[in-house]
């Protein structure tokens, strides 16, 4: 039974494959009571082998389907947020320079109004006292000018690429 020429019948190449799978194999179990080996069990061996490595091949192709699959979503999901996030106008900037210019007037309004309202003495000394108010009020008035207005260019060129987007 040893003089098997083909190759994927041979007894003793079909047991070293499957020996070189599973080393803990008991040769008597696919051997005959002559000897010989047993080409049935030795097949069926071989073919549940080739099943079981096909199944783990079908599963590993299935779990990287469903990985590119998922991918694909978490792909998708952030382009449509990166889209809908460029629609959006966001003036959260533009309202801290309002801020930024309007503090500073109503503080030097209210400065104006103590200096005015009393003799010219007591104006001249509120001066004095709140020179400096006044300086750091006016710097940063006119520093919220440029936040202002760079703010606004750039949510105008946002508009103007969702625009362009859709003509």
């Amino acid at each position: 039974m040893d003089e098997w020429t083909s190759h994927n019948s041979n007894p003793s190449r079909l047991w070293k494959s499957l020996k070189k799978d599973n080393p803990n194999l008991d040769e008597q179990f696919f051997r005959l009571p002559n000897g010989g080996w047993d080409i049935t069990r030795l097949k069926q061996a071989v073919d549940e082998k080739n099943q079981l490595s096909q199944k783990i091949k079908q599963e590993e192709s299935k779990i990287l389907t469903l990985l590119k699959f998922e991918e694909e979503q978490r792909i998708m999901w952030l382009e449509g947020a990166r889209i809908k996030s460029s629609k959006e106008v966001e003036f959260d900037t533009f309202r801290i320079g309002l801020g930024m210019f309007f503090i500073p007037a109503v503080i030097q309004l209210w400065i104006f109004f103590a200096m005015v309202s009393g003799p010219l003495a007591h104006g001249l000394e509120v001066f004095y006292d709140t020179w400096w108010v006044l300086i750091i009020s006016n710097l940063v008035m006119w520093s919220s000018v440029p936040v202002m207005t760079m703010t606004l260019a750039k949510q105008v060129n946002k508009l103007d690429q969702h625009l362009k987007h859709l003509n």
